[in-house]
């Protein structure tokens, strides 16, 4: 992945937020951390490299988001977490409501987010 995407400002989830394949309505993991053009994601089903999903975001409710957001993701990078088959997910955002890109960017650059 290209430095450039990893210097924006990422924000930990701090609480679960369900990323579902809207092609098989299946659970493909939970995010890690956020940023404007990017997740880190901790899956627990397979992913290709380089494949893209339309995925839906479920933000909890006390994240004031419209939710779900519907985005289209690519994967970036792959890394096995446990011998349990869960692997640490890197995903580009590559179609995003600018609305939703929006809240995302002003939540992450909140005063708690981590970079």
């Amino acid at each position: 992945m290209s430095e450039e995407f990893r210097r924006f400002t990422r924000r930990d989830a701090g609480q679960k937020i369900d990323v579902i394949d809207m092609m098989t309505d299946q659970l493909m993991g939970t995010i890690v951390n956020i940023s404007e053009y990017g997740i880190m994601m901790i899956a627990h089903v397979p992913v290709k490299t380089d494949n893209i999903f339309q995925c839906e975001f479920k933000f909890p409710a006390e994240y004031n988001f419209r939710s779900p957001f519907i985005i289209g993701i690519q994967e970036m990078w792959s890394e096995s977490v446990s011998s349990g088959g869960a692997s640490c997910i890197g995903f580009r955002i590559i179609d995003i409501d600018n609305i939703d890109r929006l809240r995302i960017y002003e939540w992450v650059n909140e005063p708690t987010a981590t970079q």
